[in-house]
């Protein structure tokens, strides 16, 4: 059940530029892979030109993390395609686009929304001539809401995106299978295995179609199923997966790749099913660093991978180092995240805790606290309060008090 919206939506690390909407750009490339552009932002040089540079050197910027550079550049870029004229407007959108990406990877979740919807718009102006850009900022504003535990919203969103995907007599793989493996994560929230199987297989094979079988994007999506086979407990099926995935990412990513904390974390998730504590300590320590290393660190994902570390040391009974943890956690949370799942799988490892400690009252109330949120935001039926609702109706008994009526 340990598994929030906000935990296992990696989606939307880089940015694309399209060459057949931003004159100048070849190839589509992301935030992760640009050099530092050679251009000429003399005033002699046309605005389209000026924009593209600023667009390109704004990606730069933002892989090397200097994420105020990046968006002083996005914002010029703007200014220039607006200058360019009205035949610019695709490549405007698509400059929106990364200004939301921005902000959205700065946890400046109103202004990435706004700029998405923004991008949308004009994204739907020119969907004539480009019916690339519309979908793709459909799947982007899915993957911010979706990280916001707006699940319902953000499914919406994709069963729009992925039609048109597959319409376009020009594939685009990527952000195709960015839709699926999106959608795929939410499968996995609602407990829908089967689903999440099939839609992230079907994002592997886009992506190692269109990015190629050793890439960051696909090791990703690899490690996307990999969660959906943990959950479902067929860890020999989850195994390979995040061993391959671990591989690419350390040999062809950067050590500090937010993929790769997430890959750790899952390796920590397998590791703790089956009792391997100790791997499942050092697993949930990397996740952890990588995490803290981050350009602009999240304090979701960084408490969220502190809650895994925690239900390390609960599963081997080291209670003292779960108490270490746990209490100021889940204050934290409540100012972080009121009313979300990340404060709920907090709440549910401080309840088992207590328990574990014959805290009875207190675990009860720490359940019923628990239960609720999740009711809120995965549906009162999701399978997986079954087995929080048992814990809770058991520290009813051992507290003196009766398990109401169903």
């Amino acid at each position: 059940m340990r598994r929030c919206i906000l935990t296992i939506v990696t989606a939307v690390t880089a940015s694309l530029v399209w060459g057949s909407a931003l004159p100048g750009a070849t190839s589509s490339r992301t935030a992760t892979d640009l050099h530092t552009p050679v251009c000429d932002l003399s005033g002699d040089q046309p605005a389209s030109k000026r924009a593209l540079c600023q667009h390109e050197l704004a990606l730069a910027d933002q892989a090397r993390g200097d994420f105020t550079s990046a968006e002083r550049r996005l914002h010029e870029a703007l200014t220039s395609w607006t200058k360019a004229g009205v035949d610019f407007r695709p490549s405007y959108a698509i400059s929106l686009l990364n200004l939301g990406e921005l902000y959205r990877l700065e946890h400046r979740y109103a202004e990435s929304e706004a700029r998405l919807r923004e991008a949308l718009d004009v994204a739907r102006t020119v969907r004539d001539a480009y019916p690339q850009i519309y979908p793709a900022v459909l799947t982007r504003l899915a993957g911010l809401y979706a990280e916001s535990d707006r699940a319902g919203v953000a499914r919406a969103l994709l069963n729009e995106s992925l039609p048109l995907f597959r319409e376009l007599a020009k594939p685009q793989g990527h952000e195709h299978a960015r839709a699926l493996a999106t959608l795929g994560l939410l499968d996995i929230i609602a407990a829908k295995y089967k689903d999440a199987e099939s839609h992230l297989l079907d994002a592997i094979a886009l992506s190692s179609g269109a990015d190629g079988e050793d890439t960051p994007e696909t090791a990703e999506y690899q490690s996307n199923l990999a969660l959906a086979y943990i959950q479902d407990r067929q860890m020999d099926r989850a195994e390979p997966l995040l061993n391959r995935a671990r591989f690419v990412l350390e040999t062809k990513g950067s050590s500090n790749d937010i993929r790769l904390a997430m890959v750790y974390g899952e390796i920590g998730l397998m590791a703790t099913n089956r009792r391997k504590f100790a791997i499942a300590e050092d697993a949930e320590k990397r996740s952890i660093a990588i995490l803290e290393r981050q350009p602009v660190p999240q304090p979701s994902k960084v408490a969220q991978a502190r809650v895994n570390l925690a239900a390390v040391y609960l599963q081997a009974r080291r209670l003292d180092e779960a108490e270490q943890i746990l209490p100021g956690l889940v204050a934290e949370e409540r100012a972080m995240a009121p009313r979300s799942c990340l404060l709920a799988d907090g709440l549910r490892e401080l309840a088992d805790l207590r328990a574990l400690r014959h805290s009875w009252r207190e675990a009860t109330a720490l359940y019923a606290e628990s239960i609720a949120i999740y009711g809120e935001r995965l549906g009162r039926d999701n399978p997986g309060i079954a087995p929080l609702q048992k814990a809770y109706e058991e520290a009813l008994k051992h507290s003196g008090k009766s398990v109401p009526a169903a």
